[in-house]
């Protein structure tokens, strides 16, 4: 056993945060990778990698054949409570995005020398809560490193126009926010086309492929790009259709909106306007009695 790094400084735990943040959604943890990215030696790294063992028993295996620790299928995180945003932002490019979709009611970890949050002040801001759509850790980490790793997944997945819980084996390759909840942009093995999975449908999810063949086809809804043109309700008095104007920002009485093709009737759903198909979609909650 090599020397350990004081766990209790600043620095040192949140080089042990990232070390855990690699493990559980890369699936790998790099020595030179780590000392290049921190600035740091070699040995300085080591002894980090070996605090974190100390804190997380069997959490990390070495591969001795890849030269690299490997975060294990079954690791718990004892640093910190692990997010797909977070993920997203530290390993996917573009990943930025997902700060934006970030619930605002988080509870934020403050930082040292941060200034204190006001307390017994009266509250003059306010965010509607919506129904929370919980994603399984377990299965976000398999999402993640199936799209990382191009590889091919099986997931119990509880469709509601495709008769119930069932596995299926996709292939993910991107990630989309509708709004209120995260989807893998997909090619299903059943179907043999390119579908949207949601994450908080799937119940369990089965440790990904480390690389599988490409899908038959590419997915030309995801690469396409749509822009739809927008304007106030003509039903609307002339009055109303002034503060819509106001409302969306228009400029001339119209506002264009440019979104993927896959991700479309999510916006129209989202502006309550028809489907591309023509039709409403309909109703999934009421209020119960």
């Amino acid at each position: 056993m090599g020397n350990t790094s004081n766990r209790e400084q600043w620095a040192v735990k949140a080089r042990l945060r990232y070390v855990e943040s690699c493990a559980w959604w890369r699936g790998v943890v790099n020595r030179h990778f780590l000392a290049d990215y921190f600035g740091l030696s070699l040995a300085q790294i080591s002894s980090d990698l070996q605090t974190y063992h100390e804190m997380n028993p069997g959490a990390l295996h070495y591969n001795l054949k890849r030269k690299r620790y490997e975060g294990m299928p079954d690791m718990k995180c004892v640093l910190h409570k692990p997010s797909l945003e977070e993920a997203m932002r530290m390993f996917l490019p573009g990943g930025d995005a997902a700060a934006r979709v970030a619930r605002l009611s988080e509870t934020v970890t403050e930082e040292p020398g941060a200034p204190p949050v006001a307390t017994g002040e009266p509250s003059v801001v306010e965010v509607l809560q919506l129904p929370e759509r919980p994603v399984h850790p377990d299965v976000a980490r398999r999402m993640f490193l199936a799209v990382l790793r191009s590889g091919s997944v099986q997931i119990e997945y509880n469709s509601i126009h495709g008769g119930g819980i069932s596995w299926r084996t996709i292939q993910p390759h991107a990630f989309a926010h509708d709004g209120s909840r995260w989807h893998v942009r997909a090619w299903c093995h059943k179907n043999a086309e390119y579908r949207d999975f949601s994450l908080c449908r799937m119940s369990a999810a089965r440790w990904p492929d480390e690389e599988s063949d490409p899908p038959p086809a590419t997915d030309d809804d995801w690469n396409t790009w749509v822009t739809l043109t927008l304007k106030a309700h003509r039903g609307l008095p002339a009055a109303a259709r002034s503060a819509v104007e106001l409302d969306y920002g228009m400029s001339r009485g119209k506002i264009l909106l440019k979104v993927r093709k896959a991700m479309e009737n999510y916006l129209r759903h989202r502006l309550g306007l028809p489907l591309r198909d023509g039709t409403q979609p309909a109703p999934r909650l009421e209020l119960a009695e």
